[in-house]
């Protein structure tokens, strides 16, 4: 039994005994009965803000489970180019990097997109955040266009 139908029961039987004291003519016991039925009133309102705040912190605990499942899956490297990236823990060859731009503001897995330029070199461009990352032998240009 859940605290919600055993606050409903107490609050059934609690009507029942302002029923039969309304026949009494003890105006003590009348008012001890006004008073249980308020609070059994109050306790209910109460319980249901604590479940609805129970809710909110429940969902944090999954956001925070999932985040933490990302973080994980994924790691930094900063040995292949000057400038490091993240990459799923699964891609061992390392050949699909992760937007840090997104993955550190945001929390997304974007994956970039690979250019290689006329110039020689090699570069990078996330479709979300639109960060051009052009690497040039060991140095490395970093260009946010937004």
């Amino acid at each position: 039994m859940d605290i919600f139908t055993s606050i409903n029961t107490a609050l059934g039987i609690a009507k029942e005994l302002k029923k039969w004291s309304d026949t009494i003519q003890n105006l003590e016991v009348k008012m001890m009965v006004s008073d249980l039925l308020s609070e059994m009133a109050d306790i209910k309102v109460e319980c249901a803000s604590l479940k609805t705040e129970s809710i909110k912190y429940e969902e944090r605990i999954v956001e925070l489970q999932k985040q933490l499942t990302v973080k994980e899956s994924v790691e930094y490297d900063d040995k292949r180019y000057k400038y490091g990236f993240y990459y799923s823990k699964e891609d061992a060859e390392k050949n699909q990097p992760y937007c840090p731009r997104c993955y550190e503001k945001d929390k997304e897995l974007i994956h970039l997109i690979s250019h290689k330029p006329k110039h020689g070199g090699h570069s990078f461009e996330c479709i979300q955040c639109k960060a051009h990352f052009t690497i040039e032998s060991v140095s490395m240009h970093l260009n946010i266009g937004r």
